[in-house]
């Protein structure tokens, strides 16, 4: 599938502190997503920890409201 949006790898965990996601005493980390516009405005998010179907349900509605919304 191509993406028509960037996707983000943080190995450094900058963005992870930066949107407090860093696990218990900073050994770990959260699953977490965000949808974030151009603007740079957080839009939706969803903390998924150990329900990785959650991160999954928010992953499939936010592309399928941004094929919407390209149509």
């Amino acid at each position: 599938m191509a993406l028509k949006f960037t996707l983000l790898a943080d190995p450094d965990k900058h963005v992870i502190k930066m949107y407090d996601v860093d696990g218990p005493l900073g050994i770990a980390v959260r699953r977490a997503t965000y949808l974030i516009d151009q603007s740079r405005v957080v839009q939706g998010a969803v903390l998924a920890d150990f329900r990785i179907s959650r991160h999954e349900e928010f992953v499939r509605k936010a592309s399928g409201a941004a094929k919407r919304a390209a149509s």
